[in-house]
């Protein structure tokens, strides 16, 4: 095409020049009708002429810079360049039509040149997107057809202006007496031919520059481009397929015979779905290379465009492993779980039972307090070597592990309708474990829940969750390692969750009750507080302490409920001084939770000043538990609040920890004496040497004591007899409701009245 192009160049420049003699030598003999003339087709004929010229050129630009945007994708090349080169074809067309506006041609050139533009415009939206390269040839052929087609009428035109200038000749030779002055103007025609020669040559230089470089896009496309004949045969090539052939250690023809059979396949299915191109991914030596076939119509060959995505391939499988393997352990993690679990609960395998085992390392967060969190990842990694261990040699059913969460590990065991293979299980991971060496000498404690499906659960989450209720159900201090979830532990967790959610509203609403239990002077008799007791009123009845206390504690909710009763018992104790009750002493009961809290301190602040109730007259109960943790803060809030002037009393003294270093450091006023030891204690000597061994050593340390439980005249004497401060218990009063201990109080303070006046 390029060839036939110049030719029709050469050949206009030819008429160009020759047209440009004939005027010379007729302007050279004539007179004055030729310069007449001669101004004539200067003024009109030649910028028509030019015209013509520009339109042509405009059009082979158009088709340049088409073939240009082919080669090397660059859009800006269609909305620039061509866009620019169809507006001047489209001006030099306005111009031929106002100059010829009665010649047919130019009706259909411009009809023709209007039906280039939907090629052209399907030919970019081709380009922009996934390329159809077989389409686009197409396309820029129809778009070359049509340009042919214009030029034969561009010709018809350029034939009438010869004609013209032929009658402008006839009419020069009866003209001649100006013929001297005609040699100037024979001058500036030659000037005009070899600016328009020139001109020409330009275009040409430059339609050959591109061409070059059109012909330089496979030589320096960075990917491998080939070229196959029908029997697989490498035809062309470009540099980087030679490099693609080194890094493979291939050669051409072995490349092209290890290439062979999957380019077979490929050719056929492009030639049975009627497609010109196609893309596979192949693997040769480790490499994987993405190709994309392309059959050439016109020339009948294969072409192929090669891309190495081994990288990109190992990334995904990278980032597959990270998303299904626990990053430390490097077990299958929660989502492989969910995977594993859901081919085994759907289709055929619908029916087949398997046991779900959830294991838990007991005392994980102690370890990472002791051990800090990376010795505690090295037990825990150890854990999980042990527990794959155990996996591998076991030869009862098939069975898979998991690394769910932090401590929690899950093993899902085939063909186990009746848990009997789980219990296998877990006695050989426990003589393993009993027998491996961890980091520091540990001895991890397990605890184990099991599930079977489809009985206890037909999901992943069903599982989790009664495996959960298995494994929270096992006490802390129990021997068992393993629990079975059953219907009645189902039943049971059920009505604790009702419990929690019935708790939050209670909470929520101030529906829970506060009674307070007497105390009083165990010399004297006298009334000198109350400890508050929380009590539940649920509309199935009342609901014992300790039954909703241990599932506050259990759930949360501990927190919200202590600080209810804070308030709710400074409050009361507040009206309890208003009447003049002003030497009685409130004891509230604080959880270890709630003391914990940063908090704490201030939200004590905060409800004496809301209250108003003065610091002496309440009295905070605490457990042993509490003050042994976190000793150093324990101190700090224990004499921040006795600075305030709140009492401090230990709570159930002598079945916790009992040490007697914190009676030495921590400000305590009082040790409360565990129903417990009380209540046999006059009939058991050991309780009775508790006992005494308590109020002596709160004697010693200048402790008042107090003894709760007491509800025989006989303990009563004893604990008179032992020398103890106080007591409570139901010798003396049960715990009364509000307004009953207001009766109360008022009663025993009319009895003491009449006590002082009849000693007066």
């Amino acid at each position: 095409m390029g060839g036939s192009s110049n030719r029709r160049i050469n050949t206009t420049f030819f008429l160009i020049i020759l047209v440009g003699a004939i005027i010379s030598s007729l302007v050279y003999w004539r007179s004055e009708k030729i310069i007449f003339t001669t101004l004539e087709l200067v003024e009109t004929q030649l910028p028509t002429y030019d015209a013509l010229q520009k339109f042509e050129s405009a059009l082979t630009r158009q088709e340049r810079y088409l073939y240009e945007y082919y080669a090397t994708q660059n859009s800006a090349l269609y909305h620039t360049g061509y866009r620019n080169a169809e507006l001047d074809a489209n001006a030099r067309l306005m111009t031929l039509q106002e100059d010829y506006q009665n010649h047919t041609g130019l009706a259909t050139i411009q009809r023709q040149l209007k039906e280039i533009l939907p090629i052209a415009e399907a030919f970019n939206d081709n380009m922009a997107g996934f390329t159809n390269w077989d389409l686009a040839r197409e396309q820029l052929a129809a778009i070359s057809a049509q340009r042919r087609a214009i030029l034969p009428h561009v010709e018809t035109i350029k034939h009438n202006i010869g004609r013209e200038v032929a009658t402008m000749q006839n009419a020069v030779e009866e003209s001649s007496y100006q013929v001297r002055h005609l040699v100037f103007i024979h001058f500036a025609i030659l000037l005009m031919v070899a600016f328009i020669v020139a001109r020409a040559i330009k275009s040409a230089m430059q339609n050959a520059a591109f061409s070059h470089r059109l012909a330089l896009f496979p030589k320096r496309n960075p990917n491998p481009v080939m070229s196959f004949s029908e029997n697989n045969e490498i035809t062309f090539h470009n540099p980087a397929s030679e490099q693609l052939w080194h890094k493979l250690g291939e050669t051409q023809l072995s490349f092209a015979q290890a290439l062979s059979p999957q380019l077979n396949k490929q050719k056929q299915f492009v030639c049975d779905n009627e497609n010109h191109s196609t893309l596979f991914e192949l693997e040769i030596n480790g490499t994987v290379l993405k190709c994309g076939l392309h059959w050439l119509t016109d020339v009948r060959q294969w072409d192929m465009h090669v891309t190495d995505i081994t990288a990109q391939k190992q990334a995904e499988k990278d980032l597959q492993y990270q998303a299904t393997h626990h990053v430390e352990t490097g077990l299958c993690n929660q989502y492989a779980l969910r995977e594993y679990i859901l081919k085994r609960t759907t289709g055929k395998n619908f029916t087949k039972p398997f046991s779900f085992l959830l294991i838990a390392l007991s005392d994980f967060d102690q370890l990472q307090i002791t051990k800090g969190f990376q010795g505690a990842q090295q037990v825990v990694n150890q854990l999980a070597s042990s527990v794959s261990e155990v996996v591998k040699q076991f030869n009862q059913t098939t069975s898979m592990e998991f690394h769910i969460s932090d401590n929690n590990f899950a093993v899902v065991i085939d063909n186990d309708p009746d848990g009997s293979h789980a219990e296998v299980f877990i006695n050989q991971l426990e003589n393993y474990v009993a027998c491996a060496l961890f980091h520091f000498q540990y001895q991890p404690q397990l605890h184990y829940g099991v599930t079977r499906y489809p009985n206890h659960g037909q999901s992943l989450e069903d599982l989790l969750r009664t495996a959960r209720h298995a494994l929270d159900a096992i006490e802390p201090q129990s021997d068992m390692f393993t629990f079975l979830y059953d219907k009645s532990l189902g039943e049971r967790v059920a009505k604790e969750s009702s419990m929690v959610e019935d708790m939050k509203q209670a909470i929520d609403k101030q529906s829970f009750r506060l009674h307070f239990q007497p105390q009083v002077d165990i010399a004297s008799k006298q009334l000198i507080g109350a400890e508050v007791l929380v009590r539940w009123p649920r509309e199935s009845g009342w609901v014992s302490p300790g039954e909703f206390i241990p599932l506050a504690e259990k759930s949360g909710q501990i927190v919200a409920l202590g600080d209810w009763i804070l308030r709710e018992a400074c409050f009361k104790a507040k009206q309890l001084y208003d009447v003049g009750n002003t030497h009685l002493v409130t004891a509230v009961n604080i959880s270890p939770k709630q003391f914990a809290r940063r908090d704490f301190l201030d939200t004590v602040k905060r409800v004496l000043k809301e209250s108003k109730l003065p610091p002496e007259n309440l009295e905070l109960e605490i457990t042993e538990g509490v003050i042994m943790n976190n000793e150093s803060q324990t101190i700090e809030t224990l004499q921040a609040l006795k600075s305030l002037g709140i009492l401090l009393a230990i709570d159930d003294f002598g079945t916790g920890y009992s040490s007697l270093s914190y009676l030495k450091k921590f400000p305590i006023d009082k040790l409360k004496i565990d129903q417990s030891f009380v209540r046999d204690m006059h009939q058991d000597s050991d309780d009775e040497a508790i006992v005494r061994t308590v109020i002596n050593l709160g004697r010693n340390l200048n402790l008042k004591l107090i003894a709760e439980g007491v509800e025989e005249q006989s303990q009563w004497s004893l604990l008179h007899k032992l020398g103890c401060h106080e007591v409570q218990g139901y010798f003396f009063s049960k715990p009364l409701e509000f307004i009953d201990f207001q009766q109360f109080s008022a009663a025993n303070s009319q009895v003491q009245s009449q006590d002082a006046n009849a000693i007066q």
